[in-house]
């Protein structure tokens, strides 16, 4: 009988990874890109970025990025000036 070597394990883990990410529930972002492009210039670097993103995103990747958006949008919003 022979032992799994470590890299069987690590395969397998990150095999385990991938499949949790392929069954988790999906965002749809598309109604957030809809009111980026309505509200902020193109140039905008929140814009740039969430208009870059697919339409879909798991809840896991939705909620890592949504601290960085939040923070784009109150850091780069001083810069402009809306009438």
């Amino acid at each position: 009988m022979q032992k799994q070597s470590i890299h069987r394990t690590a395969r397998d883990e990150v095999r385990n990874d991938t499949t949790t990410i392929v069954n988790s529930k999906l965002v749809n972002i598309s109604p957030l890109k809809d009111l980026v492009i309505e509200n902020w210039p193109p140039e905008h670097s929140l814009r740039l970025v969430i208009v870059g993103e697919p339409d879909l995103l798991s809840v896991e990747a939705f909620l890592a990025k949504l601290p960085i958006w939040l923070k784009l949008a109150k850091f780069n919003l001083s810069d402009y000036h809306y009438r």
